[in-house]
């Protein structure tokens, strides 16, 4: 049953590519209701897995600290920042050579550049963090 417990982020990944295709799709004046659906599909889906989350309780049950020995995560959380800024970067410039152009490349980098920084930030932000309770248990 392990793919059921990870049913949300596969769902919150085909909400996330379904928004990426609209927002390309609607540089196409033909096919601009269509992306139109397909982002209102994409946002009526994210609102469909976001009631199924199970959120972290504010007050945890025992207590957190961080383990100041995990590098690899602040390493990992610093080149998914400076990565995401990056594409941002190449998606504004991208934007300035073509202004008209209606979500075309800059719009998808743009995105792209957003979901690498909320992957970095999640996968960063739990890399530290172990209970007490284990770190007094390994001694």
């Amino acid at each position: 049953m392990r793919v059921r417990s990870y049913s949300n982020q596969w769902w919150g990944l085909v909400a996330y590519l379904g928004a990426l295709v609209g927002t390309f799709l609607l540089g196409n004046e033909l096919a601009r209701p269509w992306a139109v659906l397909l982002l209102l599909g994409a946002a009526v889906l994210a609102i469909i897995i976001w009631r199924r989350q199970e959120w972290t309780p504010a007050f945890p049950p025992r207590a957190l600290t961080r383990r100041p020995s995990l590098l690899r995560g602040r390493f990992f959380y610093l080149f998914g920042v400076v990565s995401a800024f990056i594409i941002v970067l190449a998606a504004d410039f991208r934007y300035l050579s073509a202004p008209n152009d209606t979500f075309g490349l800059a719009g998808i980098l743009w995105l792209a550049g957003i979901g690498l920084l909320l992957c970095c930030a999640f996968i960063g932000s739990k890399a530290g963090i172990v209970p007490i309770s284990y770190l007094s248990r390994r001694g």
